[in-house]
């Protein structure tokens, strides 16, 4: 079991799915539970930030943490390649060209273990 980045599909999906599923993907860039977006034009965001130390101060008793993440903000991704994406008993293959969705496909089961 390794990390993972979490990612909201705002475009239209192949099949109607109920609110409230938390997308995961192990197929984007970072791996540091992230939060990546597909806007409703399909262009691929990644919710950016910087990492600033944590003054002594503030740590625990075993020094930590040692960072946090500060200055949030969006970053278009120029990614290019396909993102497999799930959550609850759904998922979805996004292709992308240069950060820009070309096409979103349903994966069924077993499509996933071929």
């Amino acid at each position: 079991m390794g990390m993972y980045d979490y990612i909201i599909p705002e475009c239209k999906l192949p099949v109607e799915v109920p609110d409230g599923i938390e997308w995961q993907t192990k197929d984007t860039p970072a791996q540091f539970l992230d939060t990546y977006r597909i806007t409703p034009e399909g262009q691929l965001i990644h919710g950016a930030y910087t990492l600033e130390t944590v003054p002594k101060s503030e740590r625990d008793t075993h020094g930590l943490p040692l960072f946090r993440r500060a200055n949030p903000h969006d970053e278009p991704c120029d990614f290019t390649g396909s993102i497999m994406f799930y959550g609850g008993d759904y998922k979805f293959c996004a292709f992308f060209e240069n950060g820009q969705l070309t096409r979103l496909v349903q994966v069924t089961e077993a499509e996933a273990t071929e």
